[in-house]
């Protein structure tokens, strides 16, 4: 195809056509040198990794343009009607490669326990442009179609949400298949935990066997419509896990054996782009860590297999974090983002209670510590005095506030229509006020020098000397809880204004008449008709009670001597001054599990009385 070329000091030939070249109209490629038109004319570029090629040398069809190395290690033929295919596109039934139509032909329609290679087209369910497959291996008790139905029953009955497939990787079990679902779709609307129980009532294990693996696949088009940028956020992922490798590994519950077998890492490089560049020309193919090789998703291998919902959910929830850290960070905060920081901001209420079993600092790796937080907690007396000073602020604060909401209430709802508005707006003020600067004046108001509790007090003989109030142990959680009351006043009384102002009158009206008095009127009429607002008032201020933090940490920062710290405050404490996170997210599940318990009962006493 080429002629030596004849070259002068101002002089070239194409090597391709032998043309006398001008005016720098030439390229120089693979060792040659082109012109222009012979370029255009005898070569193309592959599609798949965009080589430079001569037309002689293209593989492919009427439809694809390939080089050789792409055609044989990324397309491959169907057995049937020989049509190419990518490696992705391709289906497996008894070691013969198959098109989709073929596959389908050959395949037998009543087959409840599908081949390894069976890829039905994807149907996404769920709001969002995130949708992520689930592959969860069980083991142990069979390729039984009989079990697989049953399971199938489970999962199918609104929708077609999974499929179940053989692996040779396993001992006697197979695959449960998710068609790509968002996270919220997977924890509100997939039965998953009633799929877990039933192959555990089966005879199925998969966190207790060394074969199984929970594989999560999210679409590559989640990070960007464009390739590049996608990339660009792959290398992150890359970079995340190979980064909080030791951190990751604990999380996976996976042995370091188990995951060189199945989910190899690349090996740590020191900028996401260099582990991309390694992971492409890596020869860990479809068995690593963060599996490249689909061309739609991306593949999460590391994690064992489990049966355990709250766990399954975790991991979810987990990579969508990464994801998030991947995608919301560039390289450079990606290297600086800590493990500690990435844990600092999970709010899942399912991965928070996971990271409260590790032991979480900041200048170290994480140790899993099992319920070694929580027995710490019980026998901190920090924590002791915090827990019974929340529990003093829930008891005092919620009576009252309820209490007098309703007498105030009951008062301003009787008087004209600009009255009512008035001291609805007086009693809301505190309310749409910032925080800290009603803070702010109250501890004016509180100053031991020039406030006014002491000019008032002193004044009219009720104390002898200026009192230290919010220094003062004696005082300051009592001065917490006053100002508390009046900042959580406003809500409840325009609810209950509300509620009142809907009861009807007509039987107001007619137990006067009856001779009722006042309280009877209320107790036996108005209270049935606003017993549902005042459940919701109770609720909303116990939540807020048990979570007061603010007036703690523009006021007193807990003291003097730890006297007004509460559960809130202290996990802010340990959290992000002591960087002690896995004992923060141990004490905020306990305050969310005391919370959860008084909610229900007050549920259940509301309902109990209509």
């Amino acid at each position: 195809m080429s002629e030596e070329v004849k070259t002068t000091e101002e002089t070239l030939y194409c090597e391709c056509c032998g043309c006398l070249i001008d005016d720098n109209d030439y390229t120089e490629w693979n060792g040659q040198i082109i012109c222009s038109d012979c370029l255009e004319n005898h070569t193309t570029t592959c599609e798949c990794c965009g080589e430079r090629i001569w037309d002689e040398d293209v593989y492919g069809d009427n439809d694809i343009t390939l080089c050789s190395h792409c055609y044989h290690h990324n397309y491959t033929r169907c057995s049937c009607c020989d049509a190419l295919l990518h490696e992705d596109d391709a289906y497996y039934l008894d070691g013969e490669t198959y098109c989709r139509d073929c596959y389908e032909d050959e395949r037998e329609e009543s087959n409840l326990i599908h081949e390894y290679g069976y890829k039905p087209n994807p149907i996404f369910y769920g709001e969002g442009n995130r949708y992520f497959g689930i592959e969860l291996e069980i083991d142990g008790a069979g390729r039984d179609d009989d079990f697989a139905e049953e399971l199938l029953d489970i999962a199918n009955t609104h929708a077609d949400l999974l499929y179940i497939k053989t692996d040779g990787s396993l001992d006697d079990g197979m695959e449960l298949v998710s068609h790509p679902c968002t996270i919220d779709y997977h924890i509100n609307e997939f039965p998953w935990e009633d799929i877990m129980h039933h192959a555990i009532h089966q005879g199925y294990r998969s966190h207790q066997t060394s074969t199984c693996g929970l594989h999560l696949h999210v679409n590559r088009n989640a990070f960007s419509d464009n390739q590049e940028e996608q990339d660009e956020v792959i290398s992150r992922i890359l970079y995340f896990v190979e980064h909080h490798w030791n951190e990751l590994l604990k999380f996976s519950r996976r042995s370091e054996y188990a995951m060189n077998r199945w989910a190899a890492r690349y090996g740590y490089e020191h900028t996401p782009k260099a582990i991309m560049d390694k992971a492409k020309k890596g020869g860990n193919g479809r068995y690593a860590a963060v599996n490249l090789c689909n061309y739609h998703t991306v593949e999460f291998r590391l994690f064992r297999g489990t049966l355990k919902y709250n766990t399954f959910i975790a991991t979810i929830q987990m990579v969508n974090r990464i994801c998030d850290a991947a995608m919301y960070n560039t390289d450079d905060s990606i290297a600086k983002l800590s493990w500690s920081d990435f844990v600092a901001d999970i709010t899942e209420p399912v991965l928070c209670v996971w990271t409260s079993f590790f032991d979480s600092t900041m200048n170290s790796a994480d140790v899993f510590v099992g319920l070694a937080n929580y027995k710490e907690l019980f026998q901190d007396k920090v924590f002791l005095g915090a827990l019974k000073n929340t529990l003093i602020i829930v008891v005092v604060s919620v009576p009252i506030t309820c209490v007098f909401s309703l007498w105030v209430s009951s008062v301003i709802v009787d008087l004209k229509g600009w009255a009512t508005s008035l001291f609805r707006i007086i009693f809301y003020l505190p309310v749409v006020t910032g925080s800290v600067a009603v803070t702010v004046v109250w501890k004016w108001m509180f100053n031991n020098y020039y406030g006014i509790f002491n000019y008032l007090g002193t004044k009219t003989g009720i104390i002898d000397q200026n009192i230290n109030w919010l220094g003062d142990e004696r005082y300051a959680l009592a001065c917490i809880i006053l100002i508390l009351l009046t900042t959580s006043v406003g809500q409840p009384i325009v609810l209950y204004v509300s509620a009142l102002g809907n009861v009807d009158a007509s039987l107001v009206e007619a137990a006067n008449v009856d001779g009722a008095t006042s309280l009877q009127a209320f107790w036996k009429i108005k209270w049935p008709q606003i017993m549902p607002t005042t459940l919701y008032i109770v609720v909303i201020t116990t939540i807020n009670s048990f979570q007061c933090f603010a007036l703690i940490q523009l006021l007193t920062s807990g003291g003097p001597n730890h006297s007004t710290d509460t559960i809130m405050y202290y996990i802010y404490y340990s959290a992000f001054k002591l960087y002690r996170y896995g004992y923060g997210d141990a004490m905020g599940v306990v305050l969310a599990i005391m919370i959860a318990i008084l909610s229900a009962i007050q549920f259940k006493l509301g309902n109990s009385n209509d």
